[in-house]
């Protein structure tokens, strides 16, 4: 399984990239899973549907999930537990809730742990998918999730949660299925942002250097304001065409999707 991270400065078409992204894995035969990380899923307008932490199927091959960090938390939980519904329960206790919704960094591992558990095999939350991508959040945020990993880990120093840590980086850092796409614009603001996380993501994960990918998003015919924030533009589920009206998505994806 291939997981790919893609991040960038909001209004460049990481959106629209991401999406593109996941169809054009699943044409290639392979279960793709497009995720992202909300409480308020931005597919769901797109898409005229129900978008929800389960996978919503979007056509042959293609299913889409809007994950929070409370979802995630919560399925792994039940499976420590080896019950959803006591997990529910447990996670519903008003003293609890208030506490993980003010544990710095919870959430954010509980997503990271989610996405990575195929490799670690570690909670037995194997994915029925064989790629996910993960519709990060934009560059700053996307870079503050992964620091959340290495200040978890440093600042308990022993223990599960620790060995939580350690594990999620070493499959960052390690796993040559991890996969980082970074997307721009032609600003300087935009250029400026997807830089910083580039050398975020090779000095402190230095084995997936050749696993950044810097790239455009725009053509002559496709341009910001049909992405992200105008509402006009409706994408139909039954219509995937919307997903590779960049001329040159195929040619930018060629080296990034397995086989």
């Amino acid at each position: 399984m291939s997981l790919y991270f893609v991040s960038g400065k909001g209004g460049v078409g990481k959106t629209h990239l991401a999406a593109s992204l996941a169809y054009q894995i699943s044409q290639k035969g392979r279960k793709a899973l497009l995720v992202e990380f909300s409480h308020l899923s931005l597919y769901s307008e797109f898409f005229s549907r129900y978008v929800g932490f389960e996978g919503t199927s979007l056509g042959q091959n293609l299913f889409v999930s809007s994950w929070t960090g409370l979802d995630c938390l919560s399925e792994y939980v039940g499976s420590v537990a080896k019950s959803k519904k006591a997990a529910n329960i447990f996670l519903k206790v008003p003293v609890l809730k208030s506490l993980i919704e003010s544990a710095p960094g919870l959430k954010e591992i509980s997503v990271l742990g989610k996405l990575t558990s195929d490799y670690r095999k570690e909670i037995g939350l194997k994915t029925q998918y064989d790629d996910i991508v993960f519709d990060a959040p934009s560059t700053g945020h996307f870079m503050s999730l992964l620091k959340v990993p290495f200040g978890l880990r440093k600042t308990v120093g022993i223990g599960p949660m620790y060995k939580q840590c350690e594990s999620i980086l070493t499959c960052l850092e390690h796993s040559d299925k991890v996969k980082f796409l970074i997307v721009r614009d032609k600003s300087a603001f935009s250029n400026k942002e997807a830089k910083e996380l580039e050398a975020f993501i090779t000095k402190n994960f230095p084995e997936r250097k050749d696993s950044v990918y810097l790239t455009n998003f725009l053509d002559e015919n496709c341009n910001s304001a049909d992405t992200d924030h105008n509402k006009n533009f409706k994408y139909s589920p039954s219509d995937m065409g919307w997903f590779v009206s960049a001329k040159s998505l195929s040619h930018n994806f060629e080296g990034l999707i397995d086989a």
